[in-house]
């Protein structure tokens, strides 16, 4: 088996530039695969995480939408949501992707009761007050980016915010949200009266059977959703595509790394057909010779 491993790597030196290509085709290959799978991994992970750090334990959004973004909830089911047994609070999000300072972000708007305001952790500055106009909060991430401060001000579809604080969230979704006022960000986005979701913080010490009821009671409201918080993209639409698309690339990815390396095979033993004679004739195992090769 020594002089067979000797053989091997001197028929690799023996072709350099096909023995390379070959690597970077199949490394190419696994990284494309690697590469598409971790994407869908991260989005799922990112959002479950931002969702944690914010307290919430159920998400309510509309039934049959394409994607979390794209559906709406009337936003005057949160007082109903607020008395079911078991719902310690409540927080309306509207959320949008809107251009801010020439830089695409992530817009929410929170209810005045959503008990994400008394959990907001500020690294500098206030939360917003009545009287306030227009105001704004970022997160770090989008401070950083947008390199603003408290007291600064930002365009958002040529409205201008007032920064009056710094959220100091450490997932990288949090980090990337500027938050608004609810009743702001619909004027800005048409949709009177409706958010994207609502989020349900729990009561302790929930059974099993205590959280079905709850979700029981709130899609009889109507044409809802209730989500656990790690499983929000189990019935989005692009989410699925994503996994979709990452499958079908990784499949090819891997076939066309299969025909490469069976190419490169098929080649390397019609090449070296006088030589495995050789080999055959002098009393080599088949074993041996197919370690050569």
């Amino acid at each position: 088996m020594l002089k067979a491993a000797e053989l091997a790597f001197q028929n690799l030196r023996s072709k350099p530039t096909r023995n390379l290509l070959l690597a970077t085709i199949v490394a190419l290959a696994v990284a494309t695969a690697l590469t598409l799978f971790v994407l869908a991994d991260s989005i799922k992970e990112g959002l479950r995480a931002g969702s944690d750090e914010r307290g919430a334990d159920l998400t309510i959004s509309q039934r049959d939408a394409a994607d979390l973004l794209s559906g709406y909830v009337p936003i005057d089911l949160e007082p109903r949501l607020a008395i079911i047994p078991g719902v310690a609070a409540v927080s309306g999000e509207l959320v949008m992707f809107a251009p801010v300072d020439k830089l695409q972000s992530i817009v929410v708007g929170w209810t005045s009761n959503a008990y994400f305001w008394r959990q907001l952790p500020l690294s500098a500055g206030r939360l917003p007050k009545e009287a306030d106009d227009h105001p704004a909060i970022l997160g770090s991430g989008i401070a950083e980016s947008l390199k603003k401060r408290v007291g600064s001000n930002i365009e958002i579809f040529g409205e201008s915010f007032n920064v009056i604080g710094l959220a100091g969230y450490s997932s990288a979704m949090n980090r990337s949200m500027i938050i608004l006022r609810v009743q702001d960000l619909e004027n800005l986005s048409m949709r009177r009266g409706q958010v994207t979701a609502f989020h349900l913080a729990l009561r302790r010490n929930q059974s099993p059977t205590d959280v079905t009821q709850i979700k029981e009671k709130i899609q009889a409201m109507g044409k809802l959703t209730v989500s656990p918080t790690d499983q929000l993209l189990a019935n989005d639409r692009n989410y699925r595509f994503l996994q979709a698309v990452s499958r079908a690339i990784s499949m090819i990815a891997f076939i066309m790394g299969s025909l490469s390396v069976f190419s490169t095979l098929l080649m390397a033993v019609t090449e070296r057909r006088r030589e495995i004679g050789i080999l055959m004739a002098l009393g080599w195992s088949d074993i041996s010779i197919r370690a050569t090769i």
